[in-house]
Order: C-alpha cells, then structure tokens, then sequence
C-alpha cells in the first residue's frame, strides 16, 4: 500500500485552490488536503479535500490541520505557493 501525503496549511485564497488540486491530481501518489481559513472554498472539492472554519494565524492553522490528517506524512503549504512540478531527487553527501 502506497502512503499518503496530507497537505495541510492555512488559506484564504479559495480561488487558488482548485488549480492546485487538480495539480496534485495528476501525480502518482496518494494525497489528502487539509486548508483552513476564513473563506470556504468557491466550488465542491474532491473527497480527499477538508475545509476547516478558523480565523486563527498562519501557524494555528497549521497545528490545526495537522491534529485533523490521517496520515503521518504532512507537507506544509500555503496557498499562495506554486508547485510547477513535483520531483525527487537523491543526492550522496558527498555531492555537496
């Protein structure tokens, strides 16, 4: 079974995150996201997104969101950030 990657983050921004949903959409991993903000997002979003109400700072939210994930695996972000694409990439320590 693959793992799953909960994005979480504070956002007030619900137009952007539809763009970046659908982003994350194409990739081969599992994902779930967690935004909390105070504006609820402007279109239905898949099941693997929640929404949480808050008006609390940038980083409460986060606290927030990460009591909320299901997996262990959280990646922060914001959703002012632009992921034009997702990479892995392996270095040796030795490579610095």
């Amino acid at each position: 079974m693959n793992p799953v990657v909960t994005m979480i983050g504070p956002g007030k921004r619900p137009h952007l995150w539809w763009d970046m949903v659908d982003r994350m959409a194409k990739q081969e991993i599992a994902f779930e996201w967690i935004i909390s903000g105070p504006h609820p997002p402007v279109r239905e979003m898949p099941k693997n997104f929640t929404y949480i109400y808050s008006v609390l700072k940038p980083h409460q939210k986060h606290v927030l969101c990460a009591k909320a994930a299901r997996s262990p695996l959280l990646m922060y972000w914001n959703d002012d950030w632009v992921l034009s694409r997702l990479h892995t990439t392996t270095r040796d320590a030795t490579d610095a």
